[in-house]
């Protein structure tokens, strides 16, 4: 009988950054639905002073997850350098 090999899950350090960067989106995207959910008023003023007060904090969650994707992007470019002068010294 042959037997199957033991698939294990990639865990390469690309495959890692990947992972990180898909969570990181799921939890902008829910966050940002979630803060800019305007509540209902009764007045258009009302209405109007939430939804820009909502529409300020999702221009912060939006730059928050544009500096977590640029570290992300940054520490994957730097990885890849210094992995590559490891290997051209050896």
């Amino acid at each position: 009988m042959t037997e199957t090999p033991n698939e294990t899950p990639d865990l390469s350090p690309a495959s890692l950054a990947f992972q990180i960067l898909v969570a990181g989106t799921l939890i902008f995207l829910v966050a940002l639905f979630w803060v800019t959910d305007v509540p209902h008023t009764n007045t258009d003023e009302a209405q109007a002073a939430a939804a820009a007060s909502r529409i300020v904090i999702g221009i912060r969650i939006l730059g928050c997850y544009l500096a977590f994707v640029s570290v992300c992007l940054g520490h994957r470019v730097l990885g890849r350098r210094t992995r590559g002068r490891f290997e051209e010294q050896e």
